[in-house]
């Protein structure tokens, strides 16, 4: 499944501008411009209406890729909410006589009610549970026009819908045709402005899972609604114009093959612009011009296609060609990252409010296995307070009850003298409490700059809606996100790597960039989850170098950790679990010398002095 998963979503890459980015758009807009118009020079008539479905369906699909292709939701049923916006339109328009024009307005809210309506199950489950569940609405809204006839027309469709006047004349099909173009535009050019905000980074996050959003300080359900709410508006921009081209609509248009077209021209176009969808929508509109039989094996065609482009071109079409373009082109460079400052970010750092951390009596049942049992600690400014034990002993469950990742059954946690037990985990990131995980939670296909970029999004919330205007509040945001960013790196020691991908660098160097990430947000308290897990030698070093430094920035480490060199040299405070109970507490020599903690966990390897350089 995990496999087919990745295999059936094309990774989302960013869309770094670089010098020449704007003179590619520019070309990109005008070769779009050339052929979207050439039928309209022409006066041809037939391609003018072909173009006309393309740039509907493409508005549709543009949507489906915000969903699909950037945050990795599987939100499909974007074809059920096409013919509520289409179908809510025709009857104010035919049945009831509105103005066309007050009519789309009202099926654009209706299509935006009912994307949000569908994506109710999105809330509680993922993956392919609510693709199936999301696919229903795809097939409910026809079946419901057919099964109650009324206004709708029923089986035999709904005729007579007049189109929108301008000055008391109806448009031409070229006026309705430019109208579909400036739709798409809009469409694209606002959904290029929200995904290179830092709502681009949160949908990321999103993709990576729940946790990874959590983490950074933002809710899941936030998250999802805005993205649904989105898509659901651009499928019911589609649907309230389709209607006019005919002035006739009927459940056969929005059959389950036009479902299967939407998704595959998503996943062949790709989803490394934009835009990739409006190839796909072309191709598999202008495939079916081939052969006058197409109608008849139409699903059977898309469905392969589908499984073709998922298979042969797992990132898209678009991917290759822009390669393919790039090597004949001067490629656009990337956007340099800025030239980071430590200091800065160390002044940053001690500007944190000096909360202290107060465990008290935690306790956490799984079944009836107790996993933690009256753990009490207390982690202080500029302190770094250790927490070790066997493996199974309860650390992490101890951290993750900290943070809000999962509930106590009993006890008592407070951040600055501030009650957070009960929090939800991206409610206690903005109270200034940040974490890093066992495994990194990094964007793996994100440069290193974008990763800390990202564990700012908690604490610099930009409207959706002026991302989509590309107000500059919200570019002013992303370019102090960059500086910040740069900043950390500096001050983690990886600012020659901030313009890399995370998955390109060593293992070290991921686990100081989840460290800069967590610190992003200038934590008040940091918890940390054997982040030298997998290191070796200088990698232990240079970690250890960074520690040091958050400390002295004034900043309260939680520090689970196995390499009990590295706990004895930098803890300032240590606390033992043994089967989910404190065992003993104390500075690094006295529980060195506790005895039952040295029959429990630490024995004679603990006790024995570095011989090696790399373990001092």
């Amino acid at each position: 499944m995990a496999a087919l998963t990745r295999t059936l979503l094309p990774r989302a890459r960013r869309a770094g501008p670089g010098p020449s980015a704007g003179v590619r758009e520019v070309a990109l807009v005008a070769v779009f411009a050339v052929v979207a118009l050439l039928p309209l020079i022409a006066g041809d008539r037939f391609w003018t209406r072909k173009l006309f479905v393309i740039a509907v369906m493409s508005i549709v699909a543009v949507g489906l890729n915000l969903v699909l292709g950037y945050a990795g939701e599987y939100a499909l049923g974007q074809v059920g909410i096409f013919a509520a916006g289409a179908y809510v339109t025709g009857v104010l328009t035919a049945t009831y006589h509105w103005n066309a024009w007050l009519a789309m307005l009202a099926g654009v809210a209706a299509a935006a009610l009912t994307g949000l309506v569908a994506s109710v199950p999105g809330l509680r489950v993922g993956g392919w549970y609510f693709a199936l569940t999301s696919l229903f609405i795809a097939t409910v809204i026809p079946q419901t026009v057919r099964l109650a006839p009324g206004p709708t027309g029923g089986e035999l469709g709904l005729a007579g819908i007049d189109r929108p006047q301008i000055a008391g004349h109806p448009l031409s099909t070229p006026a309705l045709y430019i109208l579909v173009l400036a739709v798409l535009g809009l469409a694209l050019l606002g959904l290029r402005n929200l995904t290179r905000s830092t709502w681009g980074l949160a949908f990321a996050c999103l993709r990576r899972g729940d946790v990874c959003l959590r983490s950074a300080g933002m809710s899941p359900v936030r998250v999802r609604l805005t993205i649904y709410l989105f898509a659901a508006v651009l499928a019911g921009a589609g649907g309230v114009v389709y209607p006019f081209l005919d002035g006739f609509i009927s459940p056969d248009a929005f059959p389950l093959s036009l479902s299967i077209l939407i998704i595959g021209a998503t996943i062949i176009g790709g989803s490394d612009a934009v835009w990739a969808p409006v190839v796909g929508v072309a191709i598999l509109q202008l495939v079916p011009e081939l052969s006058d039989r197409f109608d008849k094996y139409a699903l059977l065609i898309y469905g392969l296609a589908l499984v073709a482009g998922s298979l042969l071109l797992p990132r898209g079409l678009v991917a290759p060609l822009r390669r393919a373009a790039s090597a004949v082109l001067r490629p656009a460079r990337s956007a340099e990252p800025p030239a980071g400052s430590a200091d800065a970010a160390v002044a940053r750092l001690a500007r944190g409010d000096g909360a202290i951390l107060e465990v008290r009596g935690l306790n956490k049942a799984f079944g009836g296995l107790r996993a933690v049992s009256d753990v009490s600690f207390t982690a202080r400014p500029g302190q770094i307070t250790a927490v070790i034990g066997a493996n199974g002993c309860g650390k992490t469950t101890t951290l993750n009850l900290v943070s809000g990742f999962y509930r106590a059954d009993a006890g008592h946690v407070s951040l600055g003298g501030t009650a957070v037990e009960g929090r939800a985990p991206h409610r206690i990131v903005r109270d200034r409490l940040a974490r890093t995980f066992q495994t990194p939670m990094l964007l793996t296909d994100r440069t290193a700059l974008e990763n800390v970029m990202a564990g700012m999004l908690a604490h610099a919330p930009v409207p959706a809606a002026a991302a989509v205007l590309g107000l500059p509040s919200a570019r002013r945001t992303r370019e102090r996100f960059r500086r910040d960013a740069a900043d950390l790196l500096a001050f983690a020691g990886l600012g020659p790597l901030a313009g890399q991908d995370a998955d390109t660098l060593s293992p070290g160097r991921q686990r100081l960039l989840e460290v800069a990430r967590a610190l992003a947000g200038s934590p008040s308290v940091l918890l940390l989850d054997e982040p030298a897990a997998g290191l070796v030698g200088a990698e232990v070093g240079e970690l250890a170098g960074l520690l040091r430094a958050v400390r002295a920035a004034g900043v309260a480490v939680v520090l689970v950790e196995h390499n009990m060199r590295l706990v004895m040299d930098l803890a300032d405070h240590v606390v033992v679990l043994d089967t989910g109970t404190v065992l003993a507490t104390g500075t690094p020599g006295e529980v060195r010398a506790d005895p039952a903690v040295a029959r429990s966990y630490l024995g004679a390897a603990a006790t024995r002095p570095a011989t090696r350089k790399e373990d001092r």
